[in-house]
């Protein structure tokens, strides 16, 4: 498989979700106006540091990111172990959540998006550099 700059800019917007720019610049040490680039396709490669720091961002192995930016195929043995890992995860919460009401359904989706939002901000806070995250503490 070969890198496309098209292909690898469409699955950098679909993991970003509702981040904004700025956001995963601030979680992924990228510079926004690269990841603007990436995005739109306009780099014909890419620097396979920003590939570490966006897999490190979106909580991806360097060897995961790098599979989902076609630079390499993904370990047989490493893609089977995070499959079956998620499999069994959504399937406890699948039989979980089949127990519940619509309205504690609707209260754990709820939840489940919190636990993703405060997730974020802490690998934010762990990837920030020390005088950043003494701004961060005092404007908060």
């Amino acid at each position: 498989m070969t890198f496309s700059p098209q292909r690898f800019g469409e699955r950098l917007r679909q993991l970003r979700g509702d981040l904004t720019l700025e956001e995963l610049s601030l979680l992924s040490g990228v510079p926004v106006h690269t990841l603007r680039r990436y995005e739109r396709g306009q780099n014909e490669k890419i620097d396979f540091a920003d590939v570490v720091a966006l897999g490190n961002a979106f909580g991806l192995s360097p060897n995961q990111m790098a599979a989902i930016a076609d630079l390499w195929v993904l370990p047989e043995s490493e893609a089977t172990q995070l499959d079956s890992e998620i499999q069994r995860a959504l399937e406890r919460l699948k039989n979980y959540m089949v127990g519940l009401s619509e309205r504690e359904q609707a209260r754990m989706i709820t939840m489940l998006d919190l636990v993703m939002v405060v997730d974020r901000q802490q690998r934010q806070v762990e990837q920030q550099e020390p005088d950043q995250l003494l701004l961060l503490i005092r404007n908060r």
